[in-house]
């Protein structure tokens, strides 16, 4: 994608290229297509994730794409384990991550007949973050750094309720006589952000992790007592791993800018935030949150375990929804913002924040490159007064029905069209707008002080305003000299990055080369 201007045989040539990103396929299969490519992005992509990719020899400071992510422990450098499911659902818990490979919140099942062996080893929070130190590259060589613990959260195994605790990582401890393990290990959700490097390859940064623990989980005593163990039918114990790689610094030219567009069903890249104008986008592109295992909203200092995620794929529209249950006083409060009473506030509820203000800009091109600002839109705000703290008339409270008339949803609009040769269009992002949504609650219970759940919802809607050209396509009359697509040099004029001076210039060597190509003909 792009041009490449080279030198051969005394003349200045310049070459365009404005196929797609799978365009190169198109010499070896028949009739490719955007579904064909979509067939060979998930084969290949199945194939890469379950194969073992290590290289034979390390990088000194640097990580090649596929490679095991290295850690020292204990005086001795391993890959990094990271437990995973197999194909039976248990945990294998010699897996490793590859670089660049996220794995999104995938759950296993911990076996075991012996608790004293586990809960000192698997079911440690140690284990996972304070006692480990990871290598920036691929080499034995490379220099380390510690993992950064971002959050830690407690989990009571009674009421089931979810606390903060500070940033000290408690050991796991095991109580023969209760049979129990507290402080057990239940998630883990690994962030390396990552700098390409100009000879393709990738340094590992900076490392943090967000760890769930139970308070105490107390499991029967037979798993606790020697000579029952051998013969116990073993129990299964989930637990929820991810491993996600952020951009978090890159170098000019690394990444293509420009088309090619994006292909539908492919995810939609978002930036959370820039630094020193660098954009910080996920590998998995932008996923979102709903609700939980209860089908209820959540916040992300409340409740980070048993969550919902669906990736925004794009051209899909894509819809959410949780629930908040609240009593007829309660209710009332939420409809005018007084969240003095309640554990939450409506602005930072998970399926909201996401969107108000963790999603920052979304990439014009499939492609777009996180070091140019030019590939990256920032996300537009419209009436959202019903999100706002402050006390406003916005939301009404109807004391005789017992209403609120509310902004109880998000609307997250894509504007989408196409660019390039009419033969062969780019799907590229006009713009992003976020729109609130208002609905109406009626509280119909007879008790006034009965929970009634209702609905919060968040939709993502993609709608394609093509240009005039396109709407008026006709299939065009065979002539004595060949036609040149109408928009030729129409793709020249996304690049953010290239000067005016640059421009006129291409442009004025294109034309140059197409008159001649055309006078040639004629003779």
């Amino acid at each position: 994608m792009g041009m490449e201007v080279s030198e051969q045989n005394g003349l200045l040539c310049v070459e365009l290229d404005t196929g797609s990103i799978f365009s190169g396929y198109s010499e070896y299969i028949k009739d490719f297509n955007d579904t064909l490519a979509q067939i060979q992005y998930d084969l290949s992509k199945k194939l890469y994730q379950s194969a073992e990719t290590q290289a034979q020899v390390g990088i000194m400071n640097s990580y090649a794409k596929g490679q095991s992510v290295l850690y020292l422990r204990d005086g001795s450098i391993k890959k990094f384990r990271l437990p995973q499911s197999d194909s039976f659902g248990i945990c294998d818990n010699y897996k490793s991550p590859s670089f660049l490979t996220s794995i999104s919140d995938k759950s296993c099942y911990q076996k075991f007949q012996d608790l004293s062996q586990v809960c000192t080893s698997i079911f440690n929070p140690q284990q996972f973050s304070s006692t480990i130190n990871f290598l920036r590259g691929s080499s034995t060589g490379s220099t380390r750094f510690s993992i950064s613990v971002s959050k830690i959260y407690q989990k009571n195994s009674i009421t089931g309720e979810i606390t903060q605790l500070d940033s000290n990582v408690p050991s796991s401890t095991y109580d023969a006589v209760a049979c129990s393990c507290s402080n057990q290990l239940l998630e883990a959700h690994y962030t390396l952000l990552y700098t390409p490097t100009s000879n393709g390859y990738f340094t590992a940064n900076s490392m943090s992790v967000i760890l769930v623990i139970a308070d105490s989980a107390l499991y029967d005593v037979k798993y606790c007592t020697q000579s029952s163990i051998a013969t116990n039918q073993p129990i299964l114990v989930k637990q929820i791993f991810s491993f996600e790689f952020l951009v978090f610094q890159t170098t000019s030219g690394l990444y293509k800018s420009g088309n090619p567009g994006y292909i539908k069903g492919l995810p939609l890249l978002a930036s959370f935030g820039s630094s020193d104008g660098i954009q910080q986008v996920r590998t998995q592109g932008l996923r979102l949150y709903s609700k939980n295992n209860q089908g209820l909203c959540f916040t992300a200092a409340s409740t980070i375990t048993d969550f919902q995620t669906d990736s925004v794929n794009f051209g899909q529209d894509l819809s959410l929804s949780c629930k908040v249950n609240l009593n007829a006083a309660q209710l009332k409060s939420y409809c005018q913002k007084d969240y003095s009473t309640l554990s939450f506030q409506k602005p930072n509820l998970k399926i909201f924040s996401q969107l108000l203000s963790e999603v920052k800009s979304i990439g014009v091109f499939g492609s777009a490159n996180p070091a140019y600002q030019g590939d990256w839109k920032s996300i537009v705000y419209d009436d959202l007064s019903g999100f706002q703290s402050d006390i406003t008339n916005d939301q009404q409270y109807d004391e005789t029905m017992s209403t609120c008339n509310l902004m109880a949803g998000l609307e997250f609009e894509v504007l989408t069209s196409k660019l390039g040769f009419l033969e062969d269009p780019q799907n590229y992002v006009i713009g992003v707008r976020v729109t609130g949504i208002y609905d109406q609650w009626s509280y119909n219970q007879i008790d006034a002080t009965t929970a009634q759940s209702f609905s919060h919802f968040a939709r993502v809607k993609f709608v394609e305003a093509l240009p005039e050209d396109l709407l008026q396509q006709n299939t065009p009359t065979s002539g004595l000299l060949p036609k040149l697509p109408y928009d030729l040099f129409y793709p020249l004029t996304v690049q953010s990055d290239a000067g005016q001076g640059e421009y006129i210039k291409i442009q004025a060597v294109l034309l140059v080369a197409v008159g001649s190509v055309l006078a040639l003909l004629i003779l």
